[in-house]
């Protein structure tokens, strides 16, 4: 049976990270199930966990007025869901919600925010492997955008 540690190191966010520093987070973690429909993260509660997703899908979602929640991205096995446990003021963005049964490995944002304070390569190695997701997540966004802005009209006079 895989332990926390197992999981973790063979998480791709943890690709190349030293030893050591992978089993110091793995120390901060714990297995966890979603069922389908569950939710992972809600908007504006406070984040203090992060979560590795081993296997399930997960939908972003946005609140809007007067209608059902927008889905922004859905992820799957080896993505991560909820970065605001790095970013004060430490409040979820966005709502994540199971599609499917979720198993995950969850992540103490306070655990590992500690080590990272008390170990700054560790912090920078961790902050840049996050940085990373984010900006890929950014161009996803971007792209999406693009292609509902972007399709033209038939029609339509095209913007000056």
């Amino acid at each position: 049976m895989k332990t926390v540690a197992d999981y973790v190191r063979e998480h791709a966010l943890f690709d190349g990270m030293d030893p050591a520093q992978v089993e110091f987070i793995a120390g901060c973690g714990r297995l966890r199930r979603f069922h389908e429909g569950e939710y992972l993260t809600r908007e504006n509660d406070a984040a203090d966990h992060f979560y590795l997703v081993l296997e399930g899908r997960v939908v972003i979602e946005t609140h809007r007025i007067n209608q059902p929640p927008a889905p922004l991205l859905t992820l799957c096995a080896n993505d991560i869901v909820g970065w605001s446990w790095l970013i004060p003021p430490y409040r979820y963005q966005f709502d994540s919600r199971a599609l499917t049964a979720v198993r995950t490995v969850e992540l103490n944002g306070q655990c590992i925010r500690g080590k990272c304070e008390s170990d700054n390569c560790l912090g920078y190695a961790l902050l840049k492997r996050l940085t990373s997701v984010m900006v890929d997540r950014i161009h996803g966004a971007r792209m999406q955008l693009l292609d509902v802005y972007g399709a033209a009209t038939p029609g339509a006079d095209p913007l000056p």
